[in-house]
């Protein structure tokens, strides 16, 4: 039986939350995180997310730069990067379930990621990443901009020591 997968933006409520289930699923079900609860940048947010068979496996929350400000300026001035050029987004929340992990999914995934945060307009994406999995985005593309930082949010062994960076990538052709 083939399996239908499909990429897209959650349009409706019911995938938005599917989508939040996903991160919660991963990021504290699997990776032991405290909790990871809804933001007041929820609201503003795209969620991107991975279809097979009407299920959400694979989500990714895209926060656009707004009045607000982004969740990652808790550890990093970001007016550097700021300009009237500059269509910044901050990446989050990167996850897919565990039984759908595998190579192809993840480089159709990011395909579609990419090119659907470029019709967004966003010309420069940054993110936050732990330092143990810094070098997938460094694959992807993102560079280091700043020092590593302590996330308690992201304490998972409780260690009050840096382990987390924040990244960036240029989404200009």
């Amino acid at each position: 039986m083939t399996r239908q997968l499909t990429f897209k933006t959650a349009e409706t409520i019911a995938e938005q939350r599917q989508a939040r289930q996903v991160i919660q699923r991963v990021f504290v079900d699997e990776l032991n995180y405290r909790q990871m609860s809804i933001d007041q940048f929820d609201q503003i947010a795209h969620y991107l997310i991975a279809v097979q068979d009407s299920e959400v496996i694979a989500a990714l929350r895209v926060i656009p730069d707004t009045g607000q400000g982004l969740p990652i300026e808790e550890f990093i001035d970001l007016s550097p990067l700021r300009s009237n050029e500059v269509k910044l987004a901050e990446v989050s929340r990167l996850a897919c379930l565990s039984a759908f992990r595998n190579f192809n999914i993840t480089c159709k995934g990011l395909a579609f990621f990419e090119e659907t945060i470029r019709s967004l307009g966003f010309t420069h994406l940054v993110i936050e990443s732990l330092l143990e999995t810094v070098r997938l985005y460094r694959f992807l593309g993102f560079i280091t901009f700043d020092e590593p930082f302590y996330d308690h949010s992201v304490d998972l062994y409780n260690q009050k020591s840096p382990n987390s960076i924040g990244l960036m990538k240029s989404m200009k052709w």
